[in-house]
């Protein structure tokens, strides 16, 4: 993990998910810099911190969704017969009455 480069030009698709954390907090303290001096903070910070953010948040709920389908599978492998042939039958029945309106 780097915790130093230039975060005007780095790349939110090449940095690790720490170092957009640190890149996010870097542009946070610029932009209460310049608001602190009553300056109107550059465009690139804000355009900077918009794409890291929503890189965080692209990362963390692709993070989330792996973990879910992870959870969902296991809890499937819990189920009794007769409770995954309960689920076809219902999954087979919307699908019927979706393809048949």
């Amino acid at each position: 993990m780097r915790l130093t480069f230039d975060i005007r030009v780095a790349d939110a698709d090449g940095l690790e998910i720490e170092e957009l954390f640190v890149a996010r907090e870097q542009l946070r303290i610029v932009d209460e810099g310049y608001q602190g001096l009553k300056i109107q903070t550059p465009e690139w910070v804000t355009d900077r911190m918009s794409v890291i953010t929503r890189e965080i948040t692209s990362r963390v709920t692709a993070e989330l969704t792996k973990r879910l389908r992870a959870a969902k599978a296991r809890a499937e492998g819990y189920k009794t017969p007769a409770e995954k042939r309960k689920d076809a039958v219902a999954e087979i029945a919307e699908l019927e009455a979706l393809l048949n309106p």
